[in-house]
């Protein structure tokens, strides 16, 4: 497995694709891109060469924190600690 870091503007077309996937189709939410993202640094998870997961980290100035989240992995690709 290997991982690809990249900022908002840099984000794979992949990443996009899981996180619609999971998020927008498994899941029913509306709006899976927003403000957030353009501050965020993104990772991209492979096996293989084929991209199986994704999540965002940033950093939120107000109470001195850092956030992981918007985690998806490929319903094929879950269970096997891909995610966590």
């Amino acid at each position: 497995m290997d991982c690809i870091w990249s900022e908002y503007g840099e984000l794979p077309e992949a990443a996009a694709a899981i996180r619609t996937e999971v998020f927008v189709h498994e899941q029913g939410f509306c709006n899976e891109l927003d403000e957030i993202d353009s501050r965020s640094w993104h990772v991209l998870l492979r096996r293989g060469g084929r991209a199986i997961g994704t999540a965002r980290i940033f950093f939120e100035e107000e109470n001195d924190t850092i956030h992981i989240g918007r985690v998806a992995v490929l319903r094929e690709e879950r269970g096997g600690g891909s995610g966590s």
